[in-house]
């Protein structure tokens, strides 16, 4: 039973020969008995490698550190803003000028190229900040003014949307003397963001009064302000259009095709694949008049409409349906010229009626919805929030009689003071 040799004995089975470890040491140099000088030649071969080796990696090291610091600190002109108009969710603003309001809360104005931000146009972000002056492929270049939320404006150029490394570490931490030194908006923007860390305040919204506490009467007069500058920019855009319209209008026709139809109504003007295309004029049996663009048998584009009942619209035109900036007029002189979306008020505009009241401010689908100021009839006016024709969120009223009533409303009812 001890012997090792024992066939059957399980001490001799656990070990297996082949596949123990060679734990053998095997000498590969021959050892002296002096000290031997040391060949270092193929070392030094190695050596301008190891430093460039070394070189490289500090210096992705210190590139993304510069990347880090320099990049924008902010949100504002972001690249989240530029690709949703490119996406397919978003919307297909393939023409010149229209509005959209991004899902951040942000809303611009202005003109298009493609689905980029590009020309002239303005932008307001939930926060209250915003921006109004030139645009390149979505983001601001050249002459441009920024108001930041704090009410403090840069009013100049806007050069290279990444900031220079040698801008801010130039300055040894003076951003203060930097900033008023800076000659791109945003370098500016930039040193800005980095004296005046803050929590961006929650986004405006109509659909409780209870949301709306963070109001002043303040900061409504400011926002009033800039409603009226949109709607003014948008009155001087129309103009720009009815120049535009002007010589649409004025390219002779005479050699272009007449159609009458069977029902009564004719069609004289461009023609192309047995469909009205360019600019043509139709005449319905009603008396209704339509002259401007056509595309596909629908009225696309630029045109002016008049109807039988004395109503009129001149604007812009998206397959049968107003769309874009336009301006409707009403048999009795009531008028409204702002934007439209889908034959409805959508957007800034102004609507004044027959009566005398007169609204300049936000529309939703054909209401009054957003912010705005409304005078009335009497001579009294309301400057706030509104939500289905109605004030509703934080507002103020000044009464014809002099009393000021600043505070919260719901459905058209005064129901707390501010």
């Amino acid at each position: 039973m001890g012997a090792t040799t024992c066939k059957n004995c399980s001490l001799t089975t656990i070990f297996d020969k082949n596949s123990e470890l060679d734990l053998k040491i095997e000498y590969t140099h021959e050892i002296k008995s002096t000290p031997q000088a040391k060949n270092y030649d193929e070392l030094r071969k190695i050596v301008p490698r190891l430093k460039a080796l070394w070189q490289g990696h500090t210096m992705r090291k210190l590139f993304l550190h510069l990347l880090r610091q320099s990049r924008p600190n902010h949100l504002y002109f972001s690249k989240t803003e530029v690709f949703e108009t490119l996406s397919s969710e978003g919307s297909s603003l393939t023409k010149r000028y229209g509005n959209h309001t991004y899902k951040s809360g942000g809303i611009y104005i202005g003109e298009w190229l493609g689905g980029f931000r590009h020309g002239y146009g303005s932008m307001i972000w939930p926060d209250g900040a915003k921006y109004e002056g030139n645009w390149s492929y979505g983001r601001p270049l050249g002459l441009g003014k920024f108001v930041h939320v704090d009410n403090e404006i840069y009013n100049d150029k806007w050069i290279k949307y990444w900031v220079f490394p040698r801008d801010i570490f130039s300055s040894n931490g003076n951003y203060e003397k930097l900033k008023d030194s800076a000659n791109d908006g945003y370098l500016w923007l930039w040193i800005k963001h980095e004296l005046f860390k803050v929590e961006p305040p929650e986004q405006r919204r109509n659909s409780s009064v209870t949301k709306e506490r963070k109001h002043t009467k303040n900061d409504n007069s400011e926002q009033i302000k800039d409603v009226k500058n949109r709607v003014e920019f948008i009155v001087r855009k129309i103009s720009e259009l009815k120049q535009e319209y002007k010589i649409l209008s004025s390219n002779d026709v005479r050699n272009q095709r007449q159609f009458s139809h069977e029902s009564g109504i004719v069609y004289i003007g461009g023609w192309k694949d047995n469909k009205k295309k360019g600019f043509g004029k139709q005449i319905w049996t009603t008396g209704d008049v339509y002259e401007g663009a056509w595309l596909s048998d629908k009225q696309h584009g630029l045109g002016k409409h008049q109807w039988s009942t004395g109503n009129s619209y001149f604007g812009q035109f998206e397959y049968d349906q107003k769309e874009g900036l336009g301006e409707y007029y009403w048999k009795d002189g009531s008028f409204y010229i702002g934007e439209w979306k889908r034959n409805k008020m959508h957007g800034f505009g102004r609507h004044k009626w027959d009566d005398g009241k007169e609204y300049i401010g936000e529309w939703s689908n054909g209401a009054r919805e957003g912010l705005g100021l409304m005078i009335y009839k009497n001579g009294s006016k309301y400057e706030g929030n509104f939500l289905h024709d109605r004030p509703h969120g934080y507002g103020v009223l000044y009464e014809a009689e002099g009393r000021i009533l600043q505070g919260y409303w719901e459905n058209g009812k005064f129901i707390d003071p501010a």
